[in-house]
């Protein structure tokens, strides 16, 4: 089955860290939120103290109706 993945929802280059990381691991999360958007509006408003955007370490958003969300 082949998953179609919809790259509508990119995050700024600001919030993720953009050359390749060394992976150790696969995390899976559950977010409390309304669908994919929400979170990821929720994401673009997360700062530090001093105003500067967090990194998000997520690279896909899988939102209520299964469909998948890729960061970039």
């Amino acid at each position: 089955m082949k998953v179609k993945v919809n790259r509508g929802l990119a995050l700024p280059t600001s919030e993720y860290f953009a050359e390749p990381q060394v992976k150790s691991g696969i995390a899976l999360h559950h977010t409390v939120s309304d669908d994919a958007h929400s979170a990821v509006r929720w994401w673009h408003a997360d700062t530090t103290a001093t105003g500067k955007p967090r990194h998000v370490a997520t690279a896909y958003v899988i939102d209520n109706d299964g469909t998948v969300f890729e960061r970039n």
